[in-house]
């Protein structure tokens, strides 16, 4: 993969990732995610590996995941 293909596969990830839930900074040229309370951590689209920030992405969507099925299962009588 290119640096360019490369760039590119990393600000379709961020731009995909927001959901309304999150807000990409991308001032100066980064592609930062600073939603700390949603993935546990800042998110660096520019400078972390694909994987790294994949892992991240999964692991947030699992875990919002389960609370879902939490709150839908303590809501039945």
């Amino acid at each position: 993969m290119t640096e360019q293909e490369e760039y590119a596969v990393r600000f379709f990830i961020a731009l995909a990732h927001e959901e309304g839930k999150c807000l990409i900074y991308g001032d100066d040229g980064e592609i930062q995610c600073n939603n700390i309370s949603r993935h546990g951590r800042c998110i660096d689209f520019k400078r972390e590996s694909i994987t790294d920030i994949l892992n991240t992405l999964k692991a947030t969507h699992f875990r919002e995941y389960a609370e879902k099925i939490e709150v839908s299962t303590n809501e039945r009588p």
